[in-house]
């Protein structure tokens, strides 16, 4: 599967390179996070979804999460 900025509703601090999610910010202080949310959302005939952690980093937090609607993180 192929993935476009088309694709996402929001993208902060995250690069799109084809269907990897690559996080961008500082990652200095625990407020230092990225976001990707997609555009369509999970229903009852697309209902899964799958994470493959490439690089977790140093000092990662890392957090999956799922949202009903478009949702404030700053």
């Amino acid at each position: 599967m192929d993935n476009s900025d088309e694709e996402w509703t929001r993208l902060e601090d995250i690069k799109l390179k084809g269907c990897t999610l690559e996080y961008t910010g500082n990652a200095k202080r625990i407020k230092d996070v990225g976001l990707a949310q997609a555009r369509r959302p999970l229903d009852t005939t697309h209902h899964y979804f799958e994470i493959e952690i490439l690089d977790p980093g140093e000092d990662c937090c890392i957090t999956i999460g799922l949202a009903r609607r478009v949702i404030n993180i700053r």
